[in-house]
């Protein structure tokens, strides 16, 4: 199997620009101590903080990547810091000198006032930035009616935004694709030898979908059965996948592959990973 060359970073891994419950940096550092198998094109269908691809392109040369989300308020803040990073920092910066339990509100309110359609604007961007910064556990969650509900954390810090973040995600988005659709759209465009991220959100205990979940419609039992096939599939049509999870799967869930322990997460992996370390 060949395995894909580091490209010489120029500093640390990059971290992700926003704050997200569940993000798997913890993971990236676990799984980029060893190198990973040669692939064409990088994606990710439940994009969150983008923590896996921001470390990944700090160590390698990504042609193209795929990121992809359901959550319509997520893949728009992407696209902002994508294409106009300076405004996004622009209007970080008022909400770095405004920040209160009002000024808090009033941007929960506008952001369920403005329904966006996936498309960049920069303050509904740095507004969100901002909502999960200053919310209790950075928890996005969103009603089944589709109303946004944040709570603010308990005497948080003042707002801090780290604008050198924004401009370094800037960087590493340039070639990529972000779309706001969900994993089996996402899944369609996944090729031969490409690479696979997928940090689906973990089901709860009786078969139920996570209650606080962060888009309005949740991911289910049903989902997760229908995830698991096109898993199988790309792996059949040679794509290489990471797949997380808060345990593992029983054996007969896949065909070949290997289970490793990455902290609170369980991860498995399409390839074989016993390759000398990068981090």
């Amino acid at each position: 199997m060949n395995y894909q060359q580091i490209t010489g970073p120029s500093g640390p891994i990059a971290n992700s620009f926003l704050n997200w419950a569940g993000s798997k940096r913890s993971v990236a550092k676990h799984l980029l101590r060893h190198q990973l198998p040669t692939f064409e094109n990088y994606h990710e269908p439940f994009l969150g903080s983008g923590a896996f691809f921001f470390a990944l392109s700090s160590l390698y040369k990504m042609p193209r990547a795929v990121l992809s989300d359901r959550n319509r308020h997520l893949a728009s803040t992407f696209q902002a810091v994508k294409e106009d990073p300076e405004s996004v920092i622009r209007s970080l910066r008022l909400h770095e000198l405004l920040d209160s339990e009002v000024h808090f509100a009033g941007i929960l309110r506008d952001l369920n006032n403005h329904k966006t359609k996936g498309t960049a604007n920069p303050d509904r961007a740095a507004g969100m930035i901002y909502a999960l910064a200053q919310s209790f556990h950075s928890f996005w969650y969103e009603t089944p009616d589709g109303r946004i509900s944040l709570s603010r954390r308990s005497n948080p810090k003042p707002f801090r935004p780290k604008f050198d973040r924004i401009s370094v995600a800037s960087v590493h988005l340039a070639k990529a694709e972000i779309l706001a659709v969900d994993f089996k759209e996402s899944m369609k465009l996944v090729l031969p030898n490409d690479l696979v991220f997928i940090d689906a959100p973990y089901l709860k205990k009786h078969d139920k979908s996570d209650p606080r979940f962060y888009t309005a419609k949740r991911f289910t039992r049903l989902d997760l059965e229908e995830l698991i096939r096109l898993v199988d599939s790309a792996v059949c049509q040679g794509t290489h996948v990471i797949f997380c999870w808060n345990e593992k799967l029983p054996e007969t869930v896949f065909d070949a592959g290997t289970w490793l322990d990455c902290g609170r997460d369980n991860v498995w992996i399409s390839f074989d990973p016993l390759v000398e370390g990068l981090l």
